[in-house]
């Protein structure tokens, strides 16, 4: 793991330039997410609320950690200028049981699953 906890991540996130701080009080009902989507719909950094109406101080919301490709490869611990075929190919390798695909009668693939004696496809 590349992380130990998500505040590790979210200094990882700074560093990078990823994640800007909100420090301004906001409304966790709606408006907290309206300013989420509005920032990911302009492909903008993370969102890190440091004060939420209502909550305790210490008590802070994150948006749109991995709302992006670059994200999403700080995340899993890569360069954030991985690219998006390389992004898959890492995750199937670390995926527990990478390629398992189960499939309807049609032999339509449905969904990715664990197999176990109790869940394995015909």
């Amino acid at each position: 793991m590349p992380y130990n906890d998500l505040r590790e991540f979210i200094n990882r996130l700074k560093k990078t330039g990823d994640l800007i701080e909100i420090n301004e009080e906001v409304d966790w009902n709606l408006e907290a997410g309206a300013i989420m989507r509005r920032a990911y719909e302009k492909w903008q950094p993370a969102q890190l609320f440091n004060k939420i109406k209502g909550y305790k101080k210490g008590f802070r919301l994150l948006g749109g950690p991995l709302a992006t490709f670059r994200r999403l490869a700080i995340g899993m611990g890569m360069d954030p200028e991985t690219s998006y075929t390389d992004m898959l190919n890492e995750f199937d390798k670390r995926s527990v049981n990478p390629g398992n695909l189960c499939c309807d009668r049609d032999d339509r693939p449905i969904f990715i699953r664990p197999v176990s004696a109790d869940l394995a496809c015909g």
